[in-house]
């Protein structure tokens, strides 16, 4: 019977919430076979993100954010309206954009700073290989500020942010039209209005329910993210490595060197703190 109820607690969801996202390589995105009017999966906030609700422990200490959670997660199991989704696919293309031109200018960096190999009996051109500092620096402009790579961190950061999003802040957790105006906010992408209404604004207002994270303005939501990021250390293993997914699909072998013991008793007496 528990497993009865769990099945029409599931079919009520929409379909994305019930499958597994398509797995689509690296080499097609950057060859444009990402399948047409497709959504990152990235991109559609999920119903288990931030599931505090379900702790007792934690909604009998923080009663007011679990009181904010419940109607944000009934928001996000809403189905999402043909607009919304062309909006996202639209975004989709952008990022698909994006991450071509990243990879590219990547592995033009990596080729400039890769000496070719020496062959018996045959000579070869000298090269001028920039010295460790300018490689490092070279791969550093690629990820600064409004760059391809930025724009594509921030929008994964933001949602894996929303899997483990601080209480906080519940207030600043945003709704469905909030968060596709925050990824197009990201794109520099221009808003649409109502015609006869100003543009909507992705932030709290003075007279919203959330009155009182207003004034903290729309900084306040990325340095959440960045602060929830900070915690979490998300890694985007294709956005890090584009040339290894591209060329191989993946890392054949991760070798992870484990914290020390003191590391290890330092992070929990901070999370104890």
């Amino acid at each position: 019977m528990k497993a009865l109820k769990k099945l029409a607690v599931e079919l009520k969801l929409p379909r994305h919430h019930r499958k597994p996202p398509r797995k689509v390589q690296a080499r097609a995105v950057v060859a444009g076979e990402r399948p047409a009017g497709s959504v990152w999966h990235f991109l559609v906030p999920d119903a288990g993100m931030s599931p505090f609700e379900t702790d007792k422990i934690v909604a009998e200490l923080a009663p007011d954010a679990i009181s904010r959670l419940k109607p944000w997660r009934k928001g996000v199991e809403e189905p999402w309206s043909r607009k919304d989704v062309e909006r996202l696919a639209h975004i989709s293309d952008l990022l698909d954009a994006a991450y071509k031109a990243y990879a590219d200018a990547r592995r033009q960096v990596l080729e400039g700073c890769s000496p070719l190999p020496a062959v018996w009996a045959q000579q070869t051109a000298p090269q001028n290989i920039p010295s460790i500092e300018n490689r490092e620096r070279k791969l550093k402009e690629l990820r600064s500020p409004g760059t391809p790579y930025a724009r594509l961190k921030r929008i994964m950061d933001v949602w894996a942010a929303l899997w483990a999003w601080p209480l906080a802040h519940a207030g600043l957790l945003p709704s469905r039209s909030q968060w596709i105006a925050a990824l197009e906010e990201v794109l520099d992408m221009e808003r649409t209005s109502t015609p006869g209404k100003a543009q909507t604004s992705i932030w709290p207002k003075a007279d919203d329910d959330d009155a009182e994270e207003a004034p903290k303005t729309a900084a306040n939501l990325w340095s959440v993210v960045e602060d929830a990021c900070e915690r979490l250390r998300p890694m985007h293993w294709e956005l890090a490595f584009p040339e290894v997914f591209m060329e191989d699909g993946g890392f054949s072998l991760v070798v992870v060197l484990a914290p020390s013991l003191e590391e290890a008793s330092t992070a929990i007496l901070a999370h104890a703190a």
